[in-house]
């Protein structure tokens, strides 16, 4: 087990806490399409009507590392033939698509700082759900995660779970909730598989910049689920992002039977960890899907 035992000040900085405490749950619709949308980013197959708007804030308070703030998210979501489909547009300023650029400098290379834009979506799975990860619950939930400058480039998003659990788990982070006792053990495995992507590490000059990020072209399994693709343009994100209903993985959420389904979107400006803004509690309905 990874022990990052944290004090009550460090806890409350890794998940959102309080922020959407007062405010209620928000039903989306999953409808029936007519035929299945291309997932290119370009969201021109989805129509202008229908489109439900949610609102993120950051997920910390006072968080001066935030840039995305507080802001709409309009997002779409259907079923056609065997395939889940969800698209998400944002406004944000600037296209964010590189990550950790290498700049060399003297006679070396310099890992860049740079962080690109990213959309994650959670599903609960199973157990007692929490928007918050730190509370005092046991439960799983598949979490989706596109990345401008990393999986975009494969044409995917990344495929986690994430279980919570008030029991001690093998390779795990631990906290301690803020004001008690009670320790709270946070597993984030990817889903089985080989990666989309690499980080480098150049060995020799190549150019004055060096990319941070390769595709390694042997992605394969469940963690290669969900295609996704992001397009900026005229100062917002569109993301596009499908799945199949029911991919027989034993770390993906089933979204059959129909029923509703818990989640929450999570936006990242040139963020990371905590640094996000969220929504709060979504519903998904998918009782006029199928």
């Amino acid at each position: 087990m990874k022990a990052f035992a944290l004090t009550a000040l460090t806890a409350m900085l890794v998940a959102p806490v309080a922020v959407f405490a007062a405010e209620t749950t928000i039903k989306v619709p999953v409808n029936k399409l007519a035929a299945p949308p291309v997932v290119d980013g370009k969201a021109d197959e989805w129509g202008k009507e229908g489109w439900q708007k949610v609102l993120v804030k950051p997920a910390l308070e006072h968080d001066e590392q935030n840039n995305t703030g507080e802001l709409e998210v309009s997002v779409k979501t259907g079923v056609a033939g065997d395939r889940f489909f969800m698209v998400a547009s944002w406004p944000d300023e600037g296209e964010d698509r590189t990550y950790k650029t290498w700049k060399w400098s003297g006679n070396k290379y310099k890992r860049g700082k740079e962080r690109d834009d990213m959309l994650a979506i959670r599903f609960h799975m199973d157990g007692e759900y929490d928007k918050c990860m730190l509370a005092p619950n046991t439960y799983r939930v598949d979490v989706w995660v596109w990345s401008a400058g990393r999986s975009d480039l494969a044409g995917f998003a990344e495929d986690f779970v994430h279980l919570i659990s008030t029991k001690p788990l093998e390779e795990s982070a631990e906290y301690t909730l803020p004001g008690t006792n009670t320790m709270v053990y946070i597993q984030k495995p990817r889903d089985e598989g080989n990666p989309m992507y690499e980080y480098t590490q150049p060995t020799s000059k190549e150019g004055e910049d060096y990319p941070g990020v390769k595709l390694t072209n042997a992605g394969s399994g469940s963690l290669m689920d969900v295609t996704a693709k992001g397009v900026w343009a005229n100062g917002k994100w569109t993301v596009e992002l499908s799945r199949k209903l029911d991919t027989g993985h034993k770390d993906d959420v089933s979204f059959l039977p129909a029923r509703t389904i818990k989640s929450a979107l999570a936006v990242f400006n040139k963020g990371y960890g905590e640094h996000k803004s969220t929504t709060a509690e979504l519903v998904l309905d998918f009782s006029g899907a199928m």
